[in-house]
């Protein structure tokens, strides 16, 4: 006798923790293999970096239209905090302060992640030099 509603039993695909591993274990030349493991930890740290530089880059793209005798090198910067609040600004100065930092057992590394006291990131790369940017 069948299953009582017709369905049908399939296998669950085991999903490993790093998927990459799997490729570079279907690879059969060892040589190979070393060659591909490292050529991908290599990208793996170029797009950290790239990550990292994109986090504190500022472009500003100025589409405005100028009199001929208005020189082309004249860049204004407005304020990021434009339209911020007080209380808003309040709000992310106390999310970057030394305070908060110390009540909930979190810290700052050098790329200007919060970190937790297991030292996990809890906010990216570039959110407290971010949020200090704003309020400048």
């Amino acid at each position: 006798m069948g299953r009582p509603y017709g369905g049908v039993t399939r296998k669950v695909r085991k999903l490993s923790e790093n998927p990459i591993h799997d490729v570079l274990n279907k690879i059969p030349d060892p040589a190979v293999r070393a060659v591909m493991g490292a050529m991908l930890a290599e990208n793996k740290r170029l797009r950290g970096e790239v990550n990292l530089l994109k986090a504190n880059t500022k472009v500003i793209i100025d589409q405005t239209t100028r009199p001929a005798n208005q020189r082309q090198d004249a860049i204004q910067i407005l304020p990021a905090s434009t339209g911020l609040t007080d209380s808003e600004k309040e709000a992310l100065r106390h999310a970057t302060s030394d305070e908060l930092m110390q009540d909930e057992g979190w810290k700052q590394d050098s790329h200007g992640r919060i970190l937790n006291a297991k030292g996990r990131a809890i906010f990216k790369i570039g959110f407290v030099s971010a949020i200090r940017k704003i309020l400048e």
